[in-house]
């Protein structure tokens, strides 16, 4: 197989073409090897753009003029030569090259990154030197000292295009919702209830597009599976609008059999996981307790399922297999794996090496269950099978403990299992800092940062500026950029027009670069949410 190093080596600088850049995404899709090698340029760009930058001193020009016009006298020894200069000039960059270079390969963990193309480094652009190359003759009338100029920035690279995204438009009383692709084919999904798109999640085998639709002002929404091999679309049920990003989750099993949510059945105050066989299209109900919520798989056969409450628990439940009943009491001895007690919510990374869940009082203000004491996310390693709850780390590493905290908020995993984003984060403790946190930010960490989530991470003002509020986040598979849907407008109750929402393409800048942001989809209408293939369909 042939590969696209040089694509990828130019995608940095972004010297791509549209149609390069579409070639490349194509052979990303099916080639580990360069998904693995843009990721190494990705980690070596965030490192060489942390480094600190030394101008260089204002008359270095005039100073190294003197020096060449001096070497015009005989006699002199090597060092003080045009030719000596410019081989301890030559010495010197060669010096600091090898040692940008080990920087490059030899990164911070140990581990040796081998580069196939020494030339592929398009990461880094050099200062240009003001050493002349050309010609050494001397400048007959001196002159003053050149003015150093700013090394110049590299404009933000924007790529990685979703593999599709949902539109809704609304004319009158005519509503329409499309999935478009990444080839931008339209597909016409034929919900039964008007309202807006906010969660997405694709099947790990590429077949099924599962998606919640919030109705306008109602306060209720839809859950739906659309077989994107068969065109058919299966309604899931309704559910009361999940709110502070509890019951939000929409979790395929890894084998693409079954797919699960929770259901807050209306006016009851009652939620239960369902779940969807892909091979039959039938929709299940798992669980009877009335306080049960879908979390993630650990496998094609158990699904972590949480009971809310006042002190909440997390259990690993069978959920498929020989003996296991059609509905259940997830902490049943019959089919629970693993209990974890205070743990609400867990969310397993892709290669289900870590998970992060949430751990506080939970109490029912407003009707729906949030945490009311101590909110907090954490992220803990899994050691053979098991989340080891007892040596977790607050996600948001920074913030001291106390009594008020976070209500909720959504969470994300990057399909490269370390990158992860956090938004939608009902703070209600006193701020740890300037806006921070801000249920109207997206904050964008990676496990391999000691930090986690701190106010560094959080993204750019720019990003989600003239936003009402961030209604979807999703990470693209090389965990650097993200797709941002952003309510713009909330159209009008009952009116001609609906919610108009921006696609927001965002590459991360790091030291002093900017944000990199592109628009996706139609003017003026709503775009968003967006849906990345999952690591295991690749």
């Amino acid at each position: 197989m042939s590969h696209v190093d040089e694509l990828i080596s130019a995608s940095l600088s972004n010297d791509l073409t549209d149609a390069e850049r579409e070639r490349m995404d194509a052979h990303l899709a099916t080639c580990q090897r360069c998904r693995d090698t843009l990721a190494a340029f990705s980690d070596q760009r965030r490192l060489v753009s942390g480094m600190r930058h030394v101008a260089a001193p204002r008359d270095l020009g005039a100073r190294v003029r003197v020096g060449i016009e001096s070497g015009r006298r005989p006699g002199l020894p090597w060092w003080r030569r045009p030719a000596g200069i410019l081989a301890v000039a030559a010495s010197a960059t060669t010096a600091v090259a090898a040692l940008l270079l080990a920087v490059l390969i030899f990164r911070p963990n140990g581990n040796v990154s081998v580069l196939s193309s020494p030339s592929s480094s398009a990461s880094v652009e050099a200062t240009p030197s003001p050493v002349p190359t050309e010609s050494l003759a001397p400048t007959p009338e001196p002159t003053a000292p050149p003015s150093v100029e700013p090394t110049p920035t590299l404009a933000p690279v924007v790529g990685v295009k979703p593999d599709g995204h949902f539109s809704y438009t609304l004319s009158g009383q005519s509503y329409q919702i499309d999935y478009v692709t990444a080839d931008g084919d339209r597909i016409n999904l034929p919900v039964k209830r008007n309202g807006w798109p906010s969660r997405a999640a694709l099947s790990p085998d590429g077949h099924w597009l599962a998606f919640r639709v919030d109705g306008d002002m109602s306060g209720l929404s839809d859950f739906y599976a659309y077989d994107l091999v068969e065109q058919n679309l299966v309604d899931l049920g309704q559910s009361m609008t999940p709110i502070y990003g509890i019951g939000d989750e929409i979790a395929w099993s890894p084998d693409s059999s079954m797919v699960a949510y929770t259901i807050t059945t209306p006016n009851a105050d009652r939620s239960d996981v369902w779940v969807m066989h892909t091979d039959n299209g039938f929709v299940d109900q798992l669980t009877e307790t009335g306080n049960a919520y879908a979390g993630s798989w650990m496998d094609e056969f158990s699904l972590w399922i949480s009971a809310a409450g006042d002190s909440p628990v997390s259990s690993l439940a069978q959920v498929t297999g020989e003996g296991t009943p059609g509905r259940f009491d997830p902490t049943d001895p019959s089919v629970n794996l693993q209990t974890v007690n205070g743990v609400f919510d867990v969310l397993m990374s892709p290669d289900r090496q870590h998970a992060i869940f949430w751990r506080g009082r939970m109490g029912t203000p407003g009707g729906h269950w949030s945490f009311g004491e101590a909110g907090m996310p954490y992220v803990a390693n899994v050691n053979d099978g098991s989340v080891d709850v007892a040596h977790a780390r607050q996600l948001f590493s920074t913030i001291q403990p106390m009594r008020e905290a976070f209500q909720g908020g959504r969470i994300a995993w990057g399909p490269d299992s370390n990158a992860f984003a956090v938004w939608d984060a009902a703070w209600t403790g006193t701020p740890q800092g300037d806006r921070f946190p801000d249920r109207t930010r997206v904050y964008f960490g990676h496990l391999d940062n000691s930090e986690l989530i701190t106010a560094s991470q959080t993204l750019d003002p720019a990003d989600t500026a003239g936003a009402l509020s961030v209604v979807d986040v999703a990470i693209a598979p090389d965990g650097e950029h993200l797709a941002l849907t952003m309510l713009i407008d909330a159209g009008s109750e009952g009116g001609e027009f609906g919610a108009v929402a921006e696609l927001r393409l965002i590459t991360r800048g790091y030291g002093s670069d900017p944000d990199g942001i592109k628009l996706i989809g139609q003017k003026q209408s709503w775009n968003g949410p967006a849906v990345y293939q999952p690591v295991e369909g690749r």
